[in-house]
Order: C-alpha cells, then sequence, then structure tokens
C-alpha cells in the first residue's frame, strides 16, 4: 500500500509531490472543476461502471451490493464520498473515502474520460490533503500491482508499505498436495 501523513502542513505535504504531480494539478486549474464533499455513492460506482469498470464485468448484484456498504458508512459516518464536477455540473472523478482509528482508505473511484483529461483525480486528492492536512490522519491509497497507479499515488509523497501475507492450507490430503504442486508450477498443472 502507499501511506501519506498528514500530520505536515499543507505546504510541507505539497513541496513532497513529484513534479508530475505538481504539472498535473496545474493543469487542472485551468478547468472549471469545483469539488462536492457529499454525492451519492452510486454516482460514483456508475462513474466506474461505465467507464473502467467494462474492463471487468462484474454483475449487476456485485454494484448493488457495493452501493449498500458505500452507503451504510457514509450513514455511519465512517465514509466520505467526493465528486468532481466540470462545467455545468457534469461529473467527471469521484472517490470513495472510509476511515476509522486515524486512517483514512481512499478505497473506490470512477473517471471518465473528462476526468481523465482534465485531471481531475489530482485535483480531488490534492484536495483532501489540502483540507486534511495538519490532522493526526494517514491518507492509505490502498496498494496496487498497477506500477502506474503506484506512480500516481507515490506522486502526491507517499511511500510504499509492504505487509507480509501468511497462506494456510487446510484442505483435505489430496487436495492440498495438488494445490501445493499447483503453486509450485505458478498456478496450473499442465496438460498432457
Amino acid at each position: 500500500t502507499h501511506l501519506l501523513d498528514l500530520i505536515p502542513s499543507y505546504e510541507h505535504l505539497y513541496a513532497n509531490y513529484s513534479t508530475q504531480t505538481k504539472r498535473n494539478l496545474k493543469r487542472s486549474l485551468g478547468y472549471s472543476l469545483t469539488i462536492s464533499q457529499n454525492i451519492q455513492p452510486q454516482e460514483i460506482i456508475d462513474l466506474f461502471r461505465l467507464n473502467r469498470g467494462k474492463e471487468y464485468k462484474h454483475p449487476p448484484a456485485y454494484y448493488k451490493l457495493l452501493n449498500k456498504l458505500m452507503l451504510a458508512c457514509v450513514n455511519k459516518n465512517f465514509g466520505q464520498c467526493w465528486g468532481v464536477y466540470i462545467g455545468e455540473k457534469k461529473l467527471c472523478a469521484g472517490a470513495f473515502f472510509v476511515g476509522s482509528n486515524k486512517r483514512v482508505v481512499f478505497l473506490f473511484s470512477g473517471v471518465n474520460k473528462q476526468g481523465y483529461d482534465t485531471h481531475a483525480m489530482t485535483f480531488l486528492i490534492n484536495r483532501f490533503i489540502e483540507e486534511n492536512a495538519q490532522q493526526n490522519l494517514t491518507l492509505d491509497f490502498e496498494g496496487s500491482s498497477d506500477t502506474d497507479l503506484a506512480r500516481f499515488y507515490k506522486g502526491f509523497g507517499s511511500k510504499e508499505a509492504h505487509f507480509m501475507q501468511i497462506r494456510k492450507n487446510e484442505l483435505p490430503g489430496p487436495v492440498k498436495w495438488i494445490k501445493e504442486m499447483q503453486s509450485e508450477l505458478g498456478g496450473g498443472i499442465p496438460s498432457k
């Protein structure tokens, strides 16, 4: 995962942004972008589903459950839904943050082509950092095996944090051995 300590001043945090992030933020300021800190979870879900979500082909039930979970977090004051609008209130990016125990997790987002073109997500995350600077909080960008996404998160001055993982296999003997063999062979047993 990538973590950013928000205790320092915004000026200090901004000074640690990468050159590319600063450049993208400056570009975003050239558009008529505005932020709402109180949009509906379904709006972010729809942004994702109609854009990047096309790659994943999740069933409708997946998005319905996601909406329920996000709404429950918002209603219990654990979650926040932020949106970026361009021009006449056209939503182009949105993010869902969930927080507890002095940690806020950037858990889910959606962006359309206009949002990418205007660097709306950079604009949104910068505003979140600006509004939460000098608080005893850590912004957790969540992990990503996508190198471009990891680079985007690091651009805000976040630091990579690694977590150990333990796997325990309690399957019956023969099934356990097959699973172990699959793991040793890189995930699959070759066919004849």
